[in-house]
Parts: C-alpha cells; structure tokens; sequence
C-alpha cells in the first residue's frame, strides 16, 4: 500500500499544496482568488499520469482550503489535449460547466 500525503508548499495568498506518494512527488495544483471574492483560478500539473486517484484527493483538499478562505466557485482553464486533469476534476466529485474559447476548454465548478 502507498503512502500518499499532501503537503503544503505556498502559505500566502497564492496557495500551492503537492501530493507525494511514497515520498516521490506525482501531482502539483493551488489556487488563486481572481477578481470576484468567491471565485478562483485552480490549477493542476500531474507528474505521474498513473496517480490521478492521489491527485483527485489533492483537488479535493485544494479545494476545502479554498472553502475556508471563501471561496465558492473554481474555474480552470486546459488544453483540449489535457484530458487527465480534466478527470481528476470528475473523479474528485466536481461537476462541470465547460466551454470552449480559442483553443482552450474553461471549466467552472461550486466546490
């Protein structure tokens, strides 16, 4: 069995948290507030495609952070070929409202 554990690598306004397993770091994400207070820019980079499992829990902890700053609403922008991150948001129990701008796919979601 792994030992997955998400640790916190940006305390400030912006706040960045990574998810390692066994020590070995597979998923990087953070938020930061944009202009509207209860909303904000989520952002995931996964290291390790096979870790998505780790990387939705680290979504989900990003996102209780965010609650608590007030937070009610991420958005995230992607490419049309980032389908991982794209189910990590799926897996981690988010539903999405998606559009299509210019090449690259807006999500929106409550948390």
């Amino acid at each position: 069995m792994t030992d997955t554990l998400i640790r916190t690598l940006a305390p400030g306004p912006e706040r960045a948290f990574a998810a390692t397993v066994d020590g070995r770091v597979v998923a990087v994400g953070g938020w930061n507030r944009l202009p509207d207070p209860q909303r904000a820019e989520v952002s995931l980079v996964l290291h390790d495609f096979a870790a998505e499992t780790q990387a939705a829990t680290l979504l989900r902890e990003i996102a209780v952070d965010a609650a608590r700053a007030g937070i009610r609403r991420f958005v995230n922008e992607s490419g049309p070929d980032d389908a991982p991150v794209r189910r990590v948001i799926r897996n981690a129990g988010f539903v999405t409202a998606t559009v299509y701008q210019q090449g690259v796919l807006i999500s929106s979601f409550a948390i």
